[in-house]
């Protein structure tokens, strides 16, 4: 500033140097009080720049330019893209702009997605994040060391300028601060001072602009040099520069300068201005602007990077302690660059001084939870605390093999992470906690995070790259874990409850506290985590855990899980981001731990533990609750828990995901959240599930897959989607399967370290079996009881909590489950590995069972038996010798004394007595000889290889006494089968899921001695058979996505020939399956398809839709005359259609004394089209009972197929409509409510119902015959694409023949239902009105027929001359071009059309011929349905017609059928007088003068079709599709997001944003596509289909996204795939076949119900 060379260079000519004067050099004073004394602009602050640097800023940018070194840094609403070729970082992206211009991507064959964004910043140029190959043209200059070389190229007065320049402005900027402020520097006030806005914004704007001016603004900042790559020598004052560039020319002429200088250097602990502002962080109150110029800064000089991350970590507490709106958002800023392992990042993780970035990391979050802990203790507290969490870098950090080394040799730094883990655990609450609320949620990310991290180190440790064994890491953090554990607080323990087992002290059902409660439990999780994948350290923490603290977690989490269930939140407004369909992955590690307990403390004690646990526990007394109580119980002995999944684990959730029918394909990637491996890997896993998951290979598995007690949906979606996945199971199997629900069986083998859960249901004192026992007996003795307690199999103490806890009804299926959970582990984990001898000796003990029962059927049964019982196998206590008799003393020579592995069947089987006492273990039985002596009742015993003990077999067969309180107080003695067998006989008729469950018990043990079989016959049992309980959607052995260990007990069986025969069972089982389903469709039944009794007044079954199809037609037909006929006649039929017909927008609710001829010419048009169908099933109404949540108005499915059902059609009776209670009039009033609902409002009017319901079959004969044309809709597309192979079909069908004949044998069911109503006829019909011209004729014909109920003869010969008349006046109007038309002309017409046809008799081949017959083409296919309905009206539905679908197509065919030839007919016409009544119409309804007429039917040949967009005008690759809809996307009008969608029927771009109103739903009505929607998503190369069911949009089922565009190298058309999105590419091309089978859905939308 002032420098006098800098001023001539740049003001001063050579021939003006005589005139020379040097202007006063700029103080700061002066500057101070020139940006004080007013609002500055940009305008102002450019001015500034050249009084003070003598040279403009246009002037320096075009002499010294460097723009081309900047970055991108687009930030604006649009679409960004990723490139996987070209990314250095996952989170790096590019703008529109960047990529598109860029054709290496293209060229290349680069992988890349995209997305729209208001917030994410285009990498372009930034080397980091972004491979140079991948700049565009605009920034691929970009690098340091040519920004030096621009630098070192200025003069050297130069750069002392723009050094004092922006020194001054930072300076100006520091005195603005709040602090300065406090000082006295600055009067002005932070909030009004609104320039400080305005020169951020401009500094942005200018050093985005020159890579020049960011070296010297980063070198102000940081107060030392950076142009040698020097960056160690900081000095202490900003009046103390290094080189030249700082020196201060006069510093005697501006004091004011120095004493600002010494107040702000006294203010500051460090020298440089980005100390200063670090340390005084409300430095502007302007966060936005701030952090948008420090990102220039940063991305565009790496120096100023590291020289930025030294300060910001120097100054770490400072800065996140506040948790005001500054800290955080400059945190989140500068966390975006620290995930990055960039090496100045590694460098500062790693350094030895107190400045350590884990270190500050840690510690900084440690502070923090003291501040939450308010929000979760205090009701209603207020104050204000900025969540956000860098906690992410720590994560990242620890995937470094370097850092987590390091990690190791600061004991100090690690003990941080377990102290903030403990301080977690410390926010407890004294109420229940929303987990909506952010509190809730962001402790549960940071928890979430943490165990991320111990999972990379753990990773590391085992991946033997640090230096030290591995097991001086493991048992490092096992014993921290165990330290800190060891700090928390628990209630006290007491071992009075039950002698000897550790309880809790409080008293029974005394409610326990939630301050006894951790919400939050990262150090338990991390426990689980140190376990779950390295079983060798279970044995280690087992040793270093003490009982009570173990109990203690197990109770702790065992309270979390019933009283919260989840972390999910529960909010209905939550955003699409942040609303997950699978709940989190600390449901994973609790699931584990609890298994792990059961191990460590035996069964009993766990038990115990659990229900003392759960009767503490408030939570509602109802069946739902009971239910989740014992659904999580099952579901963790049931699944086994992992931190990273095999491929069989992926396909097990996505079975559960598609049964919903809810989840959108995208949302499968929420499946990852249950696991702890890389995302990317397991998306990856996810995405080949997924791309090969064939929905139809589910089938004969799915009893392996389907799992009704899943339960890791979140929270808000659980009970629902529990729900949609049955019936979608039950949809699938349809009735093909005997029983609709297999049983829950999704188990696999208890191997290796969790072979000890067995003991769980396979010991001697098995309390879970008592348990089972318990609530069976009770299920179906409510007044039962139990003489003498249950013994050591059920402790009273125990009994009492269970009796009190539980109602038996309420959890009697989860019960069974439970049992067949075990069942299931049993024979996979135990039976499967018996050697043959020990098959052999369960094999007798059932065959015992089998003997001794059938001796007490045999015997008379002297017992007074009460009929209220029901008891099926009611034995007295007489035979309980003979039960306990063995028979197989004469197989001990076969039976080696082998080990006790039939503990659990003997325990099925066993009768209890209550009077026999307990036999020691060398007792001399008559079991002994297959009980070796010296076997001690331990449950710490190895299960396998334990010998046999006499006390087990003695206690398989033992029976409980149980006393009936009915008429005699009747005593039963009952084992578990005798119970099982009566819950079959009473209460599987109505129940399935029983059903299935207690036959799959049944079937194991048949699987056990087939003998059992017969037993279970002359029972009554239909046993359950499983479709193949073996097979495996992927036949080859799971692997892990990151092998971590070698799993030693790996004892899947991979032999390639069982593979071959699975695949033969699969292959008939299709067959077997499509045989039954088409069986299905067409089987119209006599008799009641519920309880198969003949039907005086049978109910049909059946749908009603909106269907769109012939409206379509008639719009699109319309549209493509404008230029065949005259503008004038075309204005008539708009202004007729939309101000007097008003089609499809306003509803007419007629008057009962309105005329026919006004519903045939109106109320038709008026309403949407609908579509009747039926899945051929029929029950009696009395017979008919809606599910839950169903009914009539609302939908519901067919009982014995589920297909989708909102009617019930009767199909024979009579009617009258002043009966109320006739069954006809609810079916009537259902119908009319899917077009006037206005109808059933007023009484008076709900009478003209009648007169209306001929509108419906009309509907169903339309668009049944523009379903059944023969289309060639985008063949030529196909061919041309084809050609090259030779194939191509030059026409197609959307409807198949079988399909075809149901729905017309539907369309004569309809008929009929409607034909039963009475209507008065009346005088004058519309077939005879001259309005007839002005409506559609068949209409008015077939209306005519409805109202008099005559034979339609009449009706449809005037039909022929009406139609054919019709068709020639629009013929007549075309080449009238506009002019009014008169008898005369119309005859002259005539008479030459005549003439032409009669020279065409014989060859018929003119075009008139051609285009005439086409016209009438589609009349004659209605009335020939029309017929075929009419006389097969009194007639048993058949499934066949007179025609095939290839001869309903042929005109020859059709017009020889009805005896019409059109050449004569046409040459035969009586034209005169029809000519007459139409030239008589002289005005509309409304008055309006005519000039056209209703359109006759529209040429055979056209079809309704896509839009413009598509068709034959589809781009051919997806790159050319995203180019073409980028450029013409413009933003919402309503929401202003980015249009996502395009709608492939009539083009529209959509938002998708639920809220808009140009969102699908609203969409929908308008393109009439109903009942399907069609949609091309713009980031994915898939179609999209919804459809309406029960008018609701839902995806439409089992194919919803088909995949447009394709490699053709590498993919093949199949629509039975259920794609998931890949990785878009340029290879991606146009697959026609793709898009004529979606055309084949719009027309066939049948296809989806």
């Amino acid at each position: 500033m002032g420098n006098t060379i800098s001023y001539l260079g740049s003001n001063i000519s050579n021939d003006q140097l005589n005139t020379f004067e040097i202007k006063e050099i700029p103080k700061f004073e002066n500057i101070v009080t020139e940006l004080n004394s007013k609002t500055l602009s940009n305008a102002d602050l450019y001015k500034l720049f050249q009084k003070c640097c003598f040279i403009s800023v246009t002037d320096f940018q075009s002499e010294y330019p460097s723009v081309e070194m900047t970055k991108c840094f687009q930030s604006n609403v649009g679409w960004y893209f990723r490139c996987i070729d070209c990314s250095n970082h996952t989170a790096s992206c590019f703008c529109s702009k960047c990529f598109l211009s860029n054709p290496i991507h293209f060229n290349e064959n680069h992988k890349f997605s995209f997305f729209e964004s208001k917030t994410a910043v285009c990498d372009c140029g930034f080397d980091t994040y972004i491979k140079s190959k991948g700049f565009c043209k605009t920034h691929k200059h970009c690098n340091d060391e040519i920004r030096i070389e621009k630098y070192l190229e200025l003069p050297s007065f130069l750069k002392l300028d723009l050094h004092l320049f922006f020194r001054y402005v930072l300076l100006y900027l520091m005195m603005s601060t709040k602090d300065a402020l406090d000082f006295g520097l600055m009067k002005t006030k932070l909030e009004d001072n609104k320039n400080l806005k305005t020169i951020l914004s401009w500094l942005s704007d200018i050093t985005f602009q020159s890579t020049t001016l960011v070296h010297v603004l980063s070198e102000e900042l940081v107060s030392y040099s950076l142009d040698d790559y020097d960056i160690s020598k900081p000095f202490d004052s900003i009046l103390n520069p290094r080189d030249q560039a700082y020196k201060d020319p006069s510093p005697e002429l501006d004091p004011y300068y120095h004493k600002m200088v010494g107040y702000i250097s006294r203010l500051r602990k460090r020298g440089s201005v980005l100390s200063y502002l670090f340390l005084s962080h409300h430095s502007t109150g302007f966060v936005n602007e701030f952090t948008q110029l420090l990102r220039i800064l940063i991305e565009n000089h790496e120096h100023f990077k590291c020289a930025y991350f030294s300060e910001l970590i120097m100054h770490f507490y400072d800065i996140y302690l506040p948790r005001d709106k500054f800290s955080s958002s400059f945190l989140t800023f500068s966390s975006g660059y620290m995930v990055t392992l960039t090496p100045d990042i590694l460098t500062l993780a790693m350094s030895d001084s107190k400045y350590n970035l884990l270190e500050v990391i840690l510690s900084s979050h440690k502070l923090f939870m003291p501040m939450l802990e308010p929000f979760y203790k205090v009701t209603g507290y207020k104050k204000e605390t900025f969540l956000q969490s860098n906690f992410d870098v720590f994560t990242n950090l620890t995937k470094n093999c370097q850092v987590v080394e390091f990690l190791f040799s600061q004991p100090h730094i690690l003990k941080e992470l377990f102290e903030l883990a403990l301080a977690i655990h410390l926010v407890q609450s004294p109420e229940f906690v929303n987990p909506s609320c952010s509190t809730t949620k962001f402790l549960v990310v940071l928890e979430r995070e943490m165990i991320k991290s111990l999972k990379n180190i753990m990773e590391h440790i085992y991946s033997d790259k640090l230096s030290k064994p591995k097991d001086y890491y493991i048992n490092t953090l096992i014993d921290l874990t165990i330290e800190y554990l060891g700090k928390l607080k628990f209630p006290a323990l007491s071992l009075e409850k039950i002698p000897g087992f550790l309880l809790s002290s409080r008293d029974t059902f005394e409610k326990s506290k939630h301050l006894d409660l951790y919400i939050h439990c990262p150090l338990i999780r991390m426990l689980s985590v140190l376990m779950i994948d390295n079983h060798s350290n279970i044995d280690t923490i087992t040793k270093k855990l003490s009982k009570e603290l173990l109990i203690h977690i197990s109770m702790n989490i065992i309270h979390f899980r019933v009283t919260y269930s989840t972390y999910d939140p529960d909010d209905k407004n939550l955003a699409p981001a942040l609303d997950f369909y699978i709940t989190d992955n600390t449901l994973t590690l609790d699931m584990f731990w609890l298994r792990f307990a059961i191990i460590s403390l035996g069964p009993n004690a766990f038990l115990y533990m659990y229900f003392d646990t759960l009767s503490g526990l408030k939570f509602n007394n109802n069946t739902t609750s009971f239910y989740e109580v014992f659904a999580f119980f099952c579901a963790f002995i049931q699944v086994d828990s992992k931190l990273e999944p095999t491929k069989d684990d992926l396909i097990y959730h996505l079975a559960q995901c598609i049964l919903t029918g809810k989840f959108e394909v995208e949302k499968f990637m929420d499946i990852n959240r249950l696991y702890f491996g890389k995302d990317e890997e397991i998306a990856k896993a996810l995405m080949e599930c997924v791309e090969n998951f064939n929905v139809k290979k589910l089938l004969p598995s799915l009893s392996n897959l389907y799992d009704p007690n899943y339960r890791f949906f979140s929270y808000k979606y659980s009970n629902s989607f529990r729900g949609l996945s049955k019936t979608g199971y039950q949809k699938f199997l349809g009735k093909d399967e005997k029983y609709s629900i297999p049983p829950p069986i999704h188990t696999k083998p208890l191997v290796g370290h969790l072979l000890p859960l067995c003991q769980l249901f396979n010991s001697g004192d098995c309390i879970i079996l008592g348990l089972i026992y318990y609530v069976l007996a009770h299920y179906c003795y409510i007044d039962a009881h139990f003489e003498n307690g249950l013994g050591e199999m059920f402790p009273d103490q125990f009994f009492e909590i269970c009796k009190r806890l539980f109602k038996p009804d309420a959890v009697i299926n989860e019960v069974l489950y439970l049992f067949t959970i075990i069942t299931k582990l049993y024979q996979n984990s135990i039976y499967s590995n018996l050697s043959n001898n020990e098959k052999l000796l369960i094999q007798n003990e059932i065959q015992q069972f089998i003997n001794n029962n059938n001796d007490k059927v045999n015997q008379p049964n002297s017992s007074n038996n009460d009929d209220k019982v029901n008891q099926p196998n009611n034995n007295n206590n007489n035979n309980n010798d003979k039960v306990n008799q063995p028979n197989s003393s004469n197989n001990d020579d076969k039976v080696n004394q082998p080990p006790n592995n039939n503990i659990f069947l003997k325990n099925l089987f066993k009768r209890f007595n209550s009077n026999d006492k307990e036999i020691p273990p060398n007792n001399n039985n008559n079991d002994d000889k297959v009980n070796p002596p010296n076997q001690n009742n331990n449950d710490d015993v190895d299960i396998v290889n334990q010998p046999n003990n006499s006390i087990f077999i003695k206690n398989l067969f033992k029976r409980f006494n149980i006393i009936v309180n009915s008429k005699n107080n009747m005593k039963l003695d009952l084992s578990i089968i005798d119970i099982l067998l009566n819950i079959y006989q009473k209460l599987t008729v109505n129940n399935k899921i029983l059903k299935s469950l207690l036959e799959f018990i049944f079937d194991t043990i048949i699987d056990f001695n087939n003998n059992f079989k017969d037993y279970l016959t002359n029972h009554k049992v239909e046993y359950w058979k499983s479709p193949d309980t073996s097979i495996s959607i992927s036949p080859s052995p799971s692997k892990s996505i990151i092998d971590n260990y070698n799993n030693n007990n790996n004892n899947n069986n991979n032999n390639i020939q069982k593979v071959k025969e699975e695949q033969v069972v699969i292959e008939e089982e299709k067959v077997v399956r499509k045989r039954r389903r088409k069986k299905v469709v067409v089987e119209y039944e006599e008799c009641c398809s519920i309880c198969f009794k003949k039907m005086e007044i049978p109910m049909k079954f059946g749908y009603i839709e909106n269907s769109t199809l012939p409206q379509k037609l008639l719009n699109q037909y319309l549209d493509s005359l404008d230029g065949e006929i005259p503008s004038r006649f075309l204005n008539f039929l708009d202004e007729f259609q939309s101000k007097e017909a008003t089609t499809g927008v306003l509803q007419y609710v007629p008057d009962r004394y309105d005329l026919p001829q006004l519903y045939a010419l109106f109320i038709f048009n008026r309403s949407t089209s609908t579509y009747i169908t039926t899945c051929g099933h029929s029950a009696h109404e009395d017979c008919i009972k809606f599910p839950t949540g169903g009914s009539l108005s609302t939908g519901f499915f067919c009982p014995i197929c589920l297909k989708d059902s909102n009617l019930l059609i009767p199909t024979s009776g009579t009617h009258s409509m002043t009966d109320p209670k006739n069954h006809y009039e609810l079916y009537y009033q259902t119908l009319c409510s899917y077009d006037f609902y206005s109808f059933l409002k007023n009484q008076e009017k709900s009478l003209v119902l009648e007169r209306y319901l001929w509108k419906f079959v009309l509907n169903n004969i339309e668009t049944l015959e523009i379903k059944s044309r023969k289309l060639n809709y985008l063949v030529n597309y196909q061919q041309s694409e084809s050609d090259k192979s030779g194939t191509g079909n030059s026409y197609y069908y959307a409807i198949e023949q079988d399909q075809f004949n149901k729905e017309l044998n539907d369309l004569l069911i309809l008929y009929r239902s409607i034909m039963e109503c009475g209507i008065v006829c009346h005088n004058q019909l519309p077939i005879y009105d001259p309005l007839v011209y002005l409506t559609d004729t068949f209409t008015a014909a077939t209306y005519s027929h409805y109202l008099t109920k005559a034979n339609p003869v009449e009706y449809l010969n005037k039909l022929e001359r009406i139609e054919i008349f019709k068709i020639l006046l629009f013929q007549h109007y075309k080449e009238m071009d506009g002019k009014d038309i008169s008898f005369t002309s119309i005859k002259l017409f005539i008479e030459k059309i005549q003439q032409i046809l009669k020279m065409d008799r014989d060859c018929q081949n003119s075009q008139l011929y051609r285009t005439l017959s086409s016209m009438v083409f589609p009349m004659l296919r209605k009335m020939l349905i029309f017929n075929y309905i009419y006389q097969n009206k009194d007639i048993k539905p058949s499934l066949s017609f007179n025609l095939n679908i290839d001869q309903f197509n042929d005109y020859s065919e059709i017009s020889n059928k009805l005896k019409f030839n059109l050449i004569e007919f046409i040459l035969d016409l009586d034209w005169i007088p029809l000519a007459n009544d139409f030239l008589g119409l002289s005005s509309t309804p409304k008055g309006n003068q005519i000039y056209g007429i209703y359109p006759p039917s529209s040429p055979i040949e056209f079809v309704p079709h896509f839009s413009n967009s598509f068709g034959n005008s589809t781009p051919k690759t997806m790159v050319e599709y995203i180019e073409q809809t980028i450029k013409k996307s413009k933003p919402c009008r309503h929401c202003k997001s980015l249009p996502k969608y395009m709608c492939i029927i009539c083009g529209l771009r959509l938002c998708g944003v639920n809220t808009c109103q140009n969102v699908v739903n609203m969409h929908w009505s308008k393109c009439q596509s109903l009942p399907l929607s069609i949609l091309m998503p713009l980031s994915t190369p898939f179609i999209e289909i919804l459809r309406e069911q029960f008018r609701a949009i839902v995806l439409a089922p089992y194919n919803p996204k088909f995949q447009l565009y394709i490699d053709p190298k590498n993919q093949q058309f199949n629509d039975q795939t259920y794609y998931f999105p890949t990785q878009l590419n340029s290879t991606l091309q146009l697959e026609p076949k793709t898009l004529i089978h979606v055309y084949k859905l719009w027309i066939n939308s049948s296809y989806f119900k």
